[in-house]
């Protein structure tokens, strides 16, 4: 798979993972390009390892936002991340899973999706309530989301998790609103 940015450059290749049909999610198995040699030493996919502060603080449109009914806004939200070294990053791969407010329990983590170079080493995509796995199980949850990079020297480092954005089902629960108040209050005199 390959993506198309809006000045017409064209990503590198992403390998995708599709499921037609029921099936428990796993996560992906993020493969390095390696070149064959003559060792005899078997290959290893790298196993992710914390950040060394490769990724920024990640940015939302919303703090929340809804599936279900057409009626609540908003049903999608944008997030973004920063790399430190976009020379270095050859893909930054999103996860997230689900913890219901009311229960605790949680879903088991997204098989993951690739995430779009936005230009000066930010990455960004956009989730929609309705395409969320599994939010059918839950009124109100935590999105508990984080970011794996692979390198190209073949590392794979990720973010910390994220819990600060909340999925809730449209007609069962209101989300926090956003309050912006002014730097100056205006006094209206009547005369």
């Amino acid at each position: 798979m390959r993506t198309q940015g809006v000045e017409g450059a064209w990503s590198d290749y992403a390998e995708v993972h599709v499921v037609i049909g029921e099936l428990t999610p796993t996560p992906p198995t993020i493969r390095s390009t390696l070149t064959p040699t003559s060792s005899a030493t078997p290959a290893t996919t790298p196993t992710p390892t914390p950040s060394s502060g490769l990724f920024g603080a990640p940015q939302l449109s919303a703090g929340g936002f809804y599936y279900g009914f057409a009626g609540c806004r908003p049903t999608q939200v944008t997030a973004r991340v920063a790399v430190a070294q976009p020379s270095a990053v050859k893909v930054v791969v999103f996860f997230y899973r689900l913890k219901d407010k009311a229960s605790g329990a949680t879903t088991n983590r997204s098989e993951g999706q690739a995430i779009s170079p936005q230009g000066g080493g930010s990455y960004g995509l956009t989730l929609r309530g309705d395409s969320i796995e599994l939010s059918g199980n839950y009124n109100e949850a935590h999105g508990i989301y984080q970011f794996v990079a692979q390198m190209n020297d073949g590392t794979m480092p990720r973010s910390p998790a994220h819990s600060h954005l909340v999925l809730g089902r449209c007609g069962l629960i209101v989300l926090p609103p956003i309050i912006i108040m002014p730097s100056t209050p205006t006094i209206e005199i009547i005369k």
